[in-house]
Order: C-alpha cells, then sequence, then structure tokens
C-alpha cells in the first residue's frame, strides 16, 4: 500500500465518521478556506518580520 492510498483509506474512515455524527464535510471545506487565508497572512507577517531583523541586524553593525 502506498501513501496516496492509505490517505484515501484514512479519508474515506473520516468521511464515514462524519456522516454517522451528523457533522457536515462542507462546513469543514469552508473552515480550511479561512484557514488558507489565514496562513497567507501569517506568512506575509513573517516575511516583513525577516525584513524588520534584517534592517535592525543591519543597523546594529
Amino acid at each position: 500500500m502506498n501513501i496516496s492510498e492509505k490517505q484515501r483509506e484514512i479519508s474515506e474512515k473520516d468521511i464515514n465518521i462524519r456522516k454517522k455524527t451528523g457533522e457536515s464535510t462542507k462546513k469543514d471545506s469552508n473552515i480550511t478556506d479561512k484557514d488558507r487565508h489565514i496562513g497567507v497572512k501569517n506568512i506575509d507577517t513573517i516575511e516583513g518580520d525577516i525584513n524588520i531583523f534584517e534592517k535592525t541586524s543591519i543597523s546594529a553593525k
């Protein structure tokens, strides 16, 4: 069994569990979209922090 088969098996189990518990898979996809936007913001702030660090370390020299 390769990795993609294992991932598919896990996701199928996850979907079956959600169906049994009545959780909406659409709701979860909306959450992941929001998380992606948050992730993009985090990347931007990390790059900003790196720029600030580079400027301060240069001025400290």
